[in-house]
């Protein structure tokens, strides 16, 4: 298995390699196999950081992940543009624009009063719940990871709490989870921290989160559990280049690839 492969033992060894090297060959010649052992075992120490046991829990982000609600944000924060009299961005740029947390966001796009910008769009999100749907690849695959007994299943989300309950019951999506967080913090860790907590979880390198975003991806990694992505073309809030950013140790293009991934 590749975990025995990473174990303390063969991690000593390529130590006391890389010691016997700096004891002889010449210099040049010392420094190359060095440099070449070294980054070797770097690469070892990440394979290690990134093994996925047997898994515990899996956590979801909802906007962009399990929820397609990219149009209503989307339509949303331009109503507030428009308020304060501001040109909206297209749908591309807000892409590439949009970041968590909320109030980080707006203070970058220079507007003051935060709180009230917030208020302001989260209602108007509320006003384009019609174009709020679910990804298609999202029952089926909670159908089946449900039926995993041994396998956690929660939501943390940034999502503003009275959109989450909202999209959370008009989806039936409570049916499928143990633990729901609603996370001011992201890209902290504190909202991934509360559910491993709260599900009881042993070894959060056993649990995985999937998120849209690269802030998504941060948390995970200062939680220190999984950090996958999810793509679509359509649907998730942040470009692939954004992904990528987060250094995600998986990037999946449909909800379905969870089953195989863990099989």
């Amino acid at each position: 298995m590749m975990n025995s492969f990473l174990q303390t033992d063969v991690q000593q060894l390529l130590r006391d390699i890389i010691m016997g090297l700096a004891r002889s060959s010449s210099p040049n010649e010392k420094n190359h196999r060095g440099r070449l052992l070294l980054t070797w075992f770097e690469r070892v120490d990440q394979l290690n950081n990134s093994y996925l046991g047997e898994v515990e829990a899996i956590l979801f982000d909802l906007s962009g992940t399990l929820v397609n609600d990219l149009l209503a944000v989307y339509n949303g924060y331009v109503d507030l543009c428009k308020k304060y009299n501001r040109k909206p961005p297209s749908l591309i740029q807000f892409r590439e624009d949009f970041k968590l947390p909320y109030p980080d966001f707006l203070s970058e796009k220079g507007y003051k009063e935060i709180e009230d910008a917030i208020y302001f769009w989260k209602n108007a999100y509320m006003n384009y719940g019609s174009l709020i749907t679910i990804f298609s690849d999202v029952i089926p695959t909670l159908k089946k990871l449900k039926n995993l007994d041994s396998i956690k299943l929660g939501v943390v989300s940034q999502t503003p709490k009275e959109q989450v309950q909202q999209n959370l019951k008009k989806f039936s999506l409570q049916t499928y989870v143990d633990n729901i967080v609603f996370d001011r913090w992201k890209p902290k860790p504190n909202g991934l921290l509360q559910a491993l907590e709260e599900l009881e979880t042993k070894n959060p390198k056993n649990v995985i989160y999937i998120g849209d975003m690269k802030e998504d991806l941060e948390a995970a990694h200062a939680a220190n559990i999984q950090p996958w992505a999810i793509y679509r073309e359509k649907g998730s809030f942040h470009t692939l280049e954004n992904l990528q950013k987060g250094n995600p140790t998986k990037i999946l293009t449909v909800m379905t690839e969870i089953i195989t991934a863990i099989s």
